[in-house]
């Protein structure tokens, strides 16, 4: 994320972390290994969700009342942006890791632990479909109980065999979910900044599910009383390094 200002379709490089694997034997003195800097090119997307509210419903509800449509948008914002995310991740992943629903455990997090350290991946995140979720978090909070009380108690998992592990109900019916590395995916996302003065409220704004931060506009509309609000974001997403994107299918 970048809170200078940008113009929608510009182009950014995203930086990308590769873990690399080169070890030297020590002869005496230190050889120079020249390491390439590696980046993606993501296209930046106006995006924006909007509405408006009459001033007598503001009268009945209030500032609450508005600021309870501006989550909901907020939220609604984020989700397209994880999808557009996910579906890229898919999309480009070249190799895939094959699961069985029937049988899916905590276990099952171990085996694709040990394909993703194979390919040297750096900070691994698994990122589920529900029912995969669900069956790893049951299985965790019932044989694991001491270490996965949080599972047991407040229905997630947050970090298990090496993964920091999330549920994503986005994923086509043959998809059980993605593991990938801290460089398997360019996401980009800029402040679309507006103009000084042109509106009542104009400012950033946080998803506090996923942390993605928008732009507020907020003005009256004295044609027609209400008034109007605007999220906005530029948002881009690209392949990273696809060495460290497996695509977790479903077996039966």
């Amino acid at each position: 994320y970048s809170s200078a200002p940008n113009a929608p379709g510009a182009t950014v490089q995203v930086p990308l972390v590769d873990a690399g694997s080169t070890v030297n034997q020590f002869n005496g003195t230190f050889a120079n290994d020249a390491v390439a800097f590696t980046s993606a090119s993501v296209s930046l997307s106006a995006l924006y969700t909007s509405f408006s509210i009459s001033d007598y419903d503001i009268a009945v509800t209030g500032m609450k009342g508005i600021q309870a449509i501006v989550d909901s948008k907020v939220k609604s914002l984020a989700s397209t942006i994880v999808q557009n995310a996910l579906n890229t991740a898919i999309s480009s992943s070249t190799s895939a890791i094959a699961v069985s629903t029937s049988n899916f455990d905590g276990d099952s997090l171990g085996d694709i632990r040990t394909v993703m350290s194979v390919a040297n991946v750096s900070e691994p995140s698994l990122i589920l479909a529900p029912a995969f979720y669900t069956a790893a978090l049951a299985d965790l909070a019932a044989t694991e109980s001491f270490n996965f009380a949080e599972a047991s108690r407040e229905g997630k998992i947050t970090r298990a065999r090496g993964f920091n592990v999330y549920e994503a109900n986005m994923f086509a019916s043959n998809v059980g979910g993605l593991a990938l590395g801290k460089g398997g995916l360019a996401v980009a996302l800029n402040y679309w900044a507006p103009m000084d003065g042109a509106y009542e409220i104009a400012q950033p704004i946080t998803d506090k599910d996923s942390g993605l931060t928008f732009g507020l506009r907020m003005w009256n509309d004295p044609a027609t009383g209400a008034k109007r609000v605007v999220i906005t974001a530029l948002a881009g997403v690209a392949a990273g390094l696809t060495a460290q994107l497996k695509k977790i299918v479903k077996l039966g």
